[in-house]
């Protein structure tokens, strides 16, 4: 074993030690490490699955590589005499590792709904704008990061994600960090004083309003734009809101407007649960549409009363 390890190393240049794991079981190869260097400079070195180790640019190209790899095996099928069924994530070509994670949020398959959604012409293969409205708590969310993950993985270019909160984009950039670090990809949230810069070493921005107008002015004039491969829109009924809506309508005429790739321009996603305009929306991004009323769980109605009197709720009034 270890004269085959010596081998591999000569034929590799520098290398680690032999592969293997640590007493936590965690894999010493293809991952990142922070290492200390002179006068104590912590830098970062990325170990590639043939344990050779990269720094700088090309630490993070060695880590792409890996990446793309790793999701290459993971979308052969575990049976290949029966293809997976739309309901499962398989059949949307989400990574097992991505899926175990959804697994341990309770999440193992789809929704009658969010199937139907899916395989809308030009939805999930990222060729046509998607503009859906469903109830809260329905599942929304994860058909937009089915999408963004096929973005990713397939036309493998980068995603923004638009929020209208700093806490619903330090929420997001968490979860979805959760979700994609396994794979390799890079999530960063923007707001407040965050520069809105879109490093290369960054796959996944996820924005307020006001700091994905900036970025998105800043990758159209760098002429970057076209390295954006999905546009995900969260809570777009608030294009209507009197204070921030101007500045979302803005985002969304300088996304649909932009110079880009006529073959595979970014695909724009916009959900929400209460959209009043919707058909006028969906007819301005020419984006394919889609409503339901599905909930998981039955929506009850109360009336709280001092004196406890039951209250009857009547259709006709």
């Amino acid at each position: 074993m270890r004269q085959n390890c010596r081998d591999l190393q000569n034929k590799l240049g520098r290398a680690t030690s032999c592969r293997k794991q640590d007493n936590y079981g965690r894999k010493t190869f293809g991952i990142w490490k922070s290492l200390k260097g002179p006068k104590s400079k912590i830098r970062r070195v990325y170990i590639n699955i043939a344990g050779v180790e990269y720094t700088g640019s090309a630490a993070i190209e060695a880590a792409r590589a890996d990446t793309e790899a790793r999701i290459n095996r993971q979308f052969i099928p575990k049976n290949r005499d029966h293809s997976p069924e739309p309901f499962t994530l398989d059949f949307w070509s989400i990574p097992q590792t991505v899926q175990d994670v959804y697994a341990s949020k309770g999440i193992r398959s789809l929704y009658s709904w969010q199937v139907e959604a899916l395989s809308l012409a030009g939805v999930a293969d990222g060729s046509k704008n998607f503009v859906f409205s469903t109830p809260t708590s329905s599942g929304k969310s994860l058909i937009s990061e089915i999408l963004l993950i096929r973005s990713l993985i397939l036309k493998k270019r980068k995603a923004i994600v638009i929020l209208p909160f700093i806490s619903l984009v330090e929420e997001k950039c968490s979860d979805l960090t959760e979700k994609l670090c396994s794979i390799g990809y890079c999530c960063k949230a923007f707001h407040s004083v965050i520069p809105p810069v879109f490093n290369n070493d960054v796959d996944v921005a996820i924005c307020t309003f006001e700091k994905a107008s900036i970025m998105i002015n800043l990758l159209i004039t760098s002429g970057r734009m076209c390295q954006i491969g999905i546009v995900i829109v969260d809570e777009l009924h608030y294009i209507g809101d009197p204070h921030r809506g101007f500045i979302l309508e803005g985002i969304m005429s300088k996304v649909l407007t932009c110079p880009f790739d006529p073959e595979s321009p970014p695909q724009i996603v916009g959900m929400s649960a209460t959209l009043s305009n919707f058909p006028a929306l969906s007819s301005w991004l020419n984006a394919i549409d889609y409503t339901c009323d599905f909930r998981p769980v039955p929506l009850k109605q109360h009336v709280c009363h001092s004196r406890c009197r039951t209250f009857t709720f009547h259709h006709h009034l």
